[in-house]
């Protein structure tokens, strides 16, 4: 800052001329004044005059280079130049004083000064310094907690956790210091841990355990005795011990003793479950579904929750199939009462080769039972199923005293626990009531009031079919159903009372399709190969479609089929087979037609036999997969997808095609698109071969030894030997064709004499006499349907059919269109293109218009010297 000006000014060139002037000397006057004072003077021209200020030493020179810009009028000439100084006065540093006014740094500058903080601060202002918040941006790199500080700032971690590298947190394991106080095991988790006790032991505080004992709440235990984190328990004679809990030996596994949770519904209605493959014989109808209710009822027909009991042979109960082994007015509580007194419903399903560890045992005490039925007589019975259904601490229903509110506690309300068991073959049904020991604690609600007033709505106890119109037909009410002597039924025959739900004689069963399907099915998953075969369907998905009418399966060598006036289904020949435990299994495809018929076409003085009709099925129409036995599989195809049409929502038609999957599902687009629809011939004629390649050109070719006729990939082979045809010197005719897929045996059919054929499988002759079939290294099949001629097919979809006549070999070559641009040998590349048939064996191409020189030479590159026999 500048303070004061100089009062002198003294002129000066060169220390030669000397004029004093008095002069302001401010730094702020123009160069223009200045300027006038020295020209004034009267210096000689080409002048250049310079001007001190100040005297004092710290003045500061500057150059005017030229007076160019300045006006003339003040006697300045072209050529002047000006030399001058700016007086200064000394700098005063004002951070000396009071630090500048500066919160923080202070720094003095020329003439100035200018005020800075220390690093965490910010300038407010030109002198005052505030603190950064650093954790307001990003945390402040913080990974987890931030802490602001006056010109600074630190990271911390949450409980659980420390500090690492200054930002980040890494959990600290509490567990491994004095087992973090545990008493007994710790359990580590981020960021905290916590203390756990063993069985046996609850805990006490956060840290400490103490013994449970477990006799003080095992109601059912008889005899318990609590030690040190655990107890022992003991039953009476009869009993089972099953998780702390003496159970009557009558009733039959449940719950935890067969790995089972108590089921969970609103008890405001019946649960519904479905019934195995047979239902349920129930007298004269069978049933599918099993609507279980909380108040000791079943049934077998869709029912509100019975609200009151009412006798079996009711007939509020007409057209209700229903089966009641201890209906009352009850509540279930699942809420507010002890664990011991919580109602608890088990309803498990148990089937003939399920994998159920539990159920051969349960299948064997049904089985005992039903062939103990009182009044019926059934020694050979063997169940197909067993369905339990438990019901455990059914309370008496306090909805008729006011307001719903129980004359006594909930903690004290009686309850009753008893079982239902149904079992079924199909034929016969059976239905077990068991009351274990002292488990009936009451029977009507008003037993809570403890008055000796007649009880009302007493439990009932019995069936009913539900087949009668008004009073069924087939109903029962137990002895003593609806009366005092409910309460004792646990003491009646041992507890367990039996009831057949048949007729002694019996001729007319219901729907016994049901029973015959559902015996097809259970065969299938006790066949050992069930696995197997399930797997074996997925591989064979994409194997060649249905012929798409019946005309191409009538003409088809692969498929057997008769045209009909009626639908017909068309077989085809194994395209799949395997051996599993010494069963060989042989897997065939069913395609169903509308019906067709034979008509004769004229082509010229020609004529040929058509099939008219005959569209393709799809769906269950269409026909499905079939297992060796056709006629079993058709059979069960009847009987589960036919007569069974529409029963349980095709319920039975779907298990069938789970077993056999259909041959066209329906879906969309062409149903047979994969169908092999084109047939390619190799004919030999008297006199030179005459081939016709797969894309339908014929020429003649002339040769003498072992030809590759189709190689598919390297991967089939189908080779051909000439022979000079019979009274022939050159012409040449087929004799024998070879087959094989790689890796697998070959198959050759040789001609003997003039219609003869002898087969051959890795050389080894084999005998196949007409209508007969031979399964080769489970990837192809040989046929003799004729005594000239043999088909081979390959699982692939590739066939080859060798008709002998005439002394010599006709073949006839059929390939799936995935093979297409696969080829080569005689039959030339497979493309659609008949400008590329005639193509060596190394992959050069004749013109189409080749001679029969250039063809000749085209075959013989095929020739080879590999023998199959």
């Amino acid at each position: 800052m500048w303070r004061g000006l100089c009062s002198q000014c003294h002129t000066e060139y060169n220390s030669s001329v000397y004029i004093n002037n008095t002069l302001s000397c401010d730094p702020s006057a123009k160069i223009a004044e200045v300027a006038n004072l020295a020209f004034s003077a009267g210096v000689s021209p080409q002048r250049c005059l310079g001007f001190n200020r100040c005297e004092s030493s710290t003045c500061t020179r500057a150059i005017a280079g030229s007076t160019g810009a300045l006006s003339f009028t003040y006697g300045a000439v072209s050529g002047d130049g000006l030399v001058y100084t700016v007086c200064t006065e000394p700098d005063i540093d004002e951070c000396r004083s009071a630090n500048g006014d500066c919160d923080q740094i202070c720094h003095n500058t020329v003439g100035s000064y200018h005020c800075s903080c220390r690093e965490g601060y910010q300038l407010s202002g030109n002198t005052t310094c505030t603190d950064i918040d650093e954790c307001s941006v990003s945390n402040g790199g913080c990974q987890q907690i931030c802490v602001n500080t006056e010109g600074s700032y630190n990271c911390s971690c949450l409980a659980g956790w420390e500090v690492f590298d200054v930002t980040h947190c890494i959990d600290t394991n509490e567990c491994l210091i004095n087992n973090g106080g545990c008493q007994q095991d710790c359990v580590k988790t981020p960021g905290s841990y916590y203390c756990t006790c063993r069985e046996g032991f609850q805990s006490v505080g956060t840290h400490n355990c103490s013994d449970i004992d477990e006799c003080s709440f095992l109601k059912e235990c008889h005899f318990c005795t609590n030690n040190i984190g655990s107890y022992s328990c003991t039953c009476r004679s009869g009993y089972t011990l099953v998780n702390g809990e003496c159970r009557d030996s009558d009733l039959y596994p449940y719950g935890a003793a067969v790995g089972k949770e108590s089921q969970q519904w609103d008890f405001t209605y019946c649960k519904k479950e479905e019934l195995p493959l047979e239902g349920l014989r129930f007298f004269d109808r069978r049933c599918y579904r099993v609507y279980v209710c909380d108040n000791g009822i079943v049934s077998f027909d869709p029912i509100p929750r019975p609200t009151r009991p009412h006798l079996l042979t009711n007939s509020v109960w007409g057209g209700k199939a229903v089966i009641a082994p201890f209906q009352a007015q009850s509540q279930s509580y699942v809420t507010g009462v002890p664990e011991h007194k919580r109602t608890k419903i088990y309803i498990e399903m148990y089937e003939k080769g399920d994998d159920n560890v539990h159920s051969p045992e349960v299948l064997r005490r049904a089985r005992d039972d039903g062939r103990s039925i009182k009044d019926f007589y059934l020694p050979y019975y063997e169940p197909a199923w067993v369905t339990v259904i438990t019901w455990v601490n059914i309370a008496p229903s306090c909805s008729l005293y006011s307001h719903g509110v129980c004359p006594v506690p909930l903690a004290n309300l009686p309850v009753n626990s008893f079982q239902l068991m149904l079992t079924s073959d199909g034929t016969y049904s059976f239905a077990l009531f068991i009351y274990p020991a002292r488990k009936i604690e009451w029977i009507s609600p008003d037993e809570l009031l403890g008055t000796s007033a007649p009880l009302s709505l007493i439990a009932v106890a019995g069936y009913n079919a539900g087949d009668g119109d008004g009073v069924p037909d087939h109903s029962l009410d137990m002895d003593g159903s609806g009366t005092t002597m409910m309460r004792r039924v646990w003491l009646q025959n041992s507890g367990r009372w039996g009831f057949a739900l048949q007729e002694q004689v019996s001729t007319d069963i219901p729907q016994p399709a049901v029973l015959q399907c559902s015996m097809w099915i259970r065969a299938q998953g006790e066949d050992k190969a069930y696995g197997v075969l399930q797997g074996t369907y997925d591989r064979v998905k994409g194997y060649s479609a249905c012929p798409c009418t019946a005309e191409q399966a009538f003409y088809d060598e692969t498929y057997s089929y008769q045209v009909n006036s009626d639908e017909e289904c068309a077989q085809s020949l194994p395209f799949y087979s395997f051996v599993h435990l010494s069963t060989e299994y042989a897997i065939r495809r069913t395609c169903c037609y509308t019906p067709s018929h034979f008509y004769w076409r004229v082509f010229g003085s020609f004529g040929q036999t058509k099939v008219g009709g005959g569209r393709l099925l799809t769906g269950q129409q269409g026909g499905h997969i079939i297992v060796n036995d056709r006629s079993d599989d058709e059979e069960a195809h009847s009987r589960c997808c036919v007569e069974l049409s529409g029963v349980r929502d095709d319920y039975y038609c779907r298990k069938f095609t789970e077993q056999r999957p259909l041959s066209l599902p329906s879906i969309g687009g062409n149903p047979c698109r994969n169908y092999p629809s084109q047939l390619v011939w190799v004919i030999g004629a008297w006199g030179d071969p005459h081939i016709t390649t797969l894309d339908g050109v014929r020429y003649a070719f002339n040769g003498l030894g072992e030809y590759v006729v189709l190689d598919v990939d390297g991967v089939y082979m189908i080779q051909g030997r000439t022979a000079l045809a019979k009274g022939s010197s050159r012409a040449t005719v087929f004799s024998a064709i070879a087959t094989r897929q790689t890796n697998h045996s070959a198959i050759q059919v040789n001609l003997i004499g003039e219609s003869g054929l002898k087969l051959f499988v890795n050389n080894s002759e084999v005998d196949l006499p007409v209508l007969s079939e031979i399964v080769v290294d489970n990837s192809a099949i040989v046929v003799r349907k004729e005594e000239n001629s043999m088909l081979m097919a390959f699982y692939s979809g590739i066939t080859v059919k060798v008709v002998a006549q005439k002394a010599m070999l006709l073949i006839e070559v059929s390939a799936p269109p995935e093979l297409k641009n696969k080829t080569r040998g005689l039959m030339g590349r497979w493309d659609d293109d008949t400008t590329d048939d005639y193509e060596f064996f190394n992959g050069t191409v004749l013109p189409a218009d080749a001679s029969e020189e250039d063809l000749y030479h085209m075959g013989t590159t095929s020739q080879t010297s590999v023998d199959f026999g």
